[in-house]
């Protein structure tokens, strides 16, 4: 998950699996490009074994 820096962060349960997931709004790559300096939102679905699983 440390390859995203959000500008905005929702925890919430998307998926109702009793797990909080994490919502990363207007975020960026990491490290970043300068020559591309698109923004995107991302979502991580909490596997439930402290890792997160890009599901956007």
């Amino acid at each position: 998950m440390f390859e995203f820096t959000g500008g905005g962060v929702a925890v919430l349960d998307y998926d109702a699996d009793g797990w909080p997931d994490v919502y990363l709004a207007q975020g960026t790559a990491w490290p970043v490009n300068r020559s591309d300096t698109r923004h995107t939102d991302r979502l991580f679905r909490n596997r439930g074994d402290g890792r997160f699983e890009d599901v956007t």
